[in-house]
C-alpha cells in the first residue's frame, strides 16, 4: 500500500516514489520551460535529506528538486 509522503524518510534513505500524474497545479505544464512534465506519472527511486534539494533520483541522473506536493506517495524498498 502506497504511503503518505509527509511519512516518507528524509536521511537518504532510497525508497520508490510516484509523480502525480497532473503537475499543471504546480505550473507544470508541456508547454513550460525544461521537460519536467515528462515525469509525470512517474515511478522512480529517490532520497531525500529533508532539504530545500528535495526529493532526487538515486543515482547519477542529475536530476532533484522535486518537492512532497509533487510526489503521490511511496514505499519502501525490498530488503
Amino acid at each position: 500500500m502506497m504511503k503518505l509522503m509527509i511519512d516518507a524518510p528524509k536521511d537518504g534513505t532510497p525508497v520508490l516514489v510516484k509523480v502525480k500524474d497532473d503537475l499543471s497545479e504546480f505550473g507544470v505544464s508541456s508547454d513550460g520551460i525544461g521537460d519536467t512534465y515528462l515525469f509525470c506519472g512517474l515511478h522512480a527511486v529517490m532520497q531525500s535529506y529533508g532539504d530545500i534539494r528535495g526529493w532526487s533520483y538515486v543515482g547519477p541522473l542529475g536530476r532533484g528538486g522535486f518537492p512532497d506536493e509533487w510526489l503521490e506517495g511511496w514505499w519502501p524498498l525490498p530488503e
